[in-house]
């Protein structure tokens, strides 16, 4: 395992880019969480929102993954606010459309 850069870093956050993604997330985020379990790392779950009109707050709220509600589109800008937002010091990304 690396070195964490602060004390009270985690050693991943995951950064899912999210836009009308709630269908994706009910299935991606417990499939995920699983996986991380698995792992001898502490973890976050980043859904980085811009701006959904779907459920995709509520089902990240019920996940348990932190949501950011970025009002700003674009997919490189989700990716962006992503870093910005994680606690991590390693940061994974991936789609919430259930390509990777």
């Amino acid at each position: 395992m690396g070195v964490r850069l602060r004390p009270d870093t985690l050693d991943l956050s995951v950064v899912l880019p999210c836009l009308n993604e709630a269908a994706n997330l009910r299935v991606l985020l417990p499939s995920l969480r699983e996986t991380l379990e698995g792992l001898a790392v502490s973890w976050e779950i980043l859904v980085i929102d811009g701006p959904s009109t779907d459920d995709t707050r509520a089902v990240a709220a019920e996940q348990g993954a932190r949501y950011v509600r970025d009002e700003q589109r674009g997919y490189g800008r989700a990716i962006l606010r992503g870093f910005e937002e994680a606690n991590g010091a390693w940061v994974l990304t991936m789609d919430a459309d259930l390509s990777h």
